[in-house]
């Protein structure tokens, strides 16, 4: 239902800030909702990095750098799928997150965790 109510704003905002703007449609509040599985990367990243760092606390710039490289990874995979339809960035970030996720837990579940 959400979709359906913010799928016009959407369109109209594909026209441009201004456009939006003198049609009544404000840039900020439309494109909130909108944000999708890629802050889903916020919650993966610094677990990745700690792993990739080995690491005992938190390291802000290895977060950053393995943030970075997810999500353009992610994006040159979404754009050269296929050659004539591209995938949005957050299918891409969303399954490799879920793997992501399914081989932690599997890991936990042999080591006697879960």
């Amino acid at each position: 239902m959400v979709r359906t109510l913010l799928g016009s704003r959407l369109k109209v905002l594909k026209m441009g800030d201004d456009v939006a703007g003198s049609l009544g449609v404000p840039g900020g509040r439309a494109r909130c909702p909108w944000a999708g599985p890629i802050p889903f990367v916020a919650l993966v990243t610094p677990q990745l990095a700690r792993r990739l760092t080995r690491v005992a606390g938190p390291n802000l710039a290895a977060a950053t750098c393995t943030g970075t490289v997810l999500v353009v990874t992610a994006d040159f995979a979404s754009q050269r799928v296929h050659e004539t339809a591209q995938l949005p960035v957050g299918v891409v970030t969303g399954v490799v997150g879920g793997l992501y996720l399914a081989l932690r837990l599997r890991h936990q579940r042999r080591a006697g965790r879960i």
